[in-house]
């Protein structure tokens, strides 16, 4: 489902461009933002909350947007640098178009994920989550390597323009979305884009659920031919053996239709005596397709009855020794 471009092309001079497409004028940096790592941290973890509900808002101002979020690396095989820098604007992102769901807790409870630990080969993972009432506590993600793809594309998209644009500090931007309020338009749209993030997040699930399902049934399908493994080569040799036969019968049938055919055109045969010839053959051949068909159903419902197993193994073993006989 990838809603993220893990490739994104170069921005404009001057602009970001978010995964939305929508354009953001930028400024160049003229100082170091002043701020304590351990504040800033705290501040996101205790504003989680806030800073998503006006996404909408910090979606429209490139130095909200840029604001950077101080956090440790516990990403495996990415090393340290690059990962200090996560714009809040990123973070945001992440939690609304990452595949998997960053914005719940294994039970579906509203948690966003705001520390990210694990590798993306082995998928085990240690995170950590917020809830709205400001706890936090471990959280385990599965799948975990689309959590962390995403989260290194977005990281990597905006990494240059945190170091060379202007931002705010995320004190800076809690105090202007507390004192100055966000409009209703504007909490709307965020709402809008939390539900719709909502709606992409459940559908990766039930696409996960759906792969899971069929892994599964390969595996039952799997065992079950391992445990009638000989009851199925012997119906397939059956079912080879009569459909070579079929062919040849049908192969000389055909060759017979052919010389009757070459006797009419040549005059040695009447219409009349060649229509009389040639239905018998006719009816022969489909009542070898017939005979050969009710065979393959016979097979089908012995293996069902007998063995219990379904009819599609059944017609799918058919089919491949067939195949393999005919590669031949």
């Amino acid at each position: 489902m990838a809603m993220i471009p893990q490739n994104a092309a170069p921005f404009p001079e001057g602009k970001i461009v978010l995964l939305d497409g929508r354009q953001l004028d930028c400024y160049e940096k003229t100082s170091k933002p002043d701020g304590s790592d351990l504040l800033e941290t705290l501040l996101f973890t205790d504003n989680a909350f806030l800073f998503l509900r006006n996404a909408a808002r910090i979606f429209s101002d490139s130095r909200m947007f840029l604001a950077p979020v101080p956090s440790k690396c516990g990403l495996a095989y990415v090393g340290i640098s690059g990962m200090r820098q996560m714009t809040l604007g990123g973070w945001i992102e992440w939690w609304l178009n990452a595949d998997g769901n960053p914005m719940e807790d294994e039970e579906g409870n509203e948690a966003l994920t705001y520390h990210l630990a694990g590798s993306p080969l082995s998928g085990r993972n240690t995170c950590r989550c917020v809830y709205p009432d400001g706890t936090t506590r471990e959280i385990v993600h599965h799948p975990f390597h689309c959590l962390f793809r995403d989260f290194i594309a977005i990281n990597n998209r905006y990494k240059e323009a945190g170091e060379r644009y202007e931002a705010y500090t995320l004190h800076q931007v809690v105090n202007f979305l507390t004192a100055q309020p966000s409009d209703e338009a504007t909490l709307l749209n965020s709402r809008l884009l939390i539900s719709r993030a909502r709606c992409r997040h459940l559908q990766y699930q039930v696409e996960c659920y759906k792969r899971n399902v069929d892994s599964l049934q390969a595996k039952c399908d799997d065992m079950s031919r391992q445990m009638h493994i000989e009851e199925l080569a012997h119906v397939a040799d059956e079912w080879v053996n009569r459909r070579v036969r079929y062919e040849e019968e049908v192969a000389l049938l055909n060759q017979q239709k052919r010389e009757l055919r070459k006797q009419l055109l040549h005059g040695e045969l009447s219409l009349k005596a060649y229509r009389q010839s040639v239905h018998p053959l006719t009816g022969k051949k489909k009542r070898l397709k017939e005979d050969l068909a009710m065979l393959r159903v016979n097979i089908i419902e012995t293996m069902k009855s007998a063995a219990g197993l379904e009819s599609r193994l059944t017609e799918n073993e058919l089919d491949r020794r067939w195949e393999e006989f005919s590669a031949k």
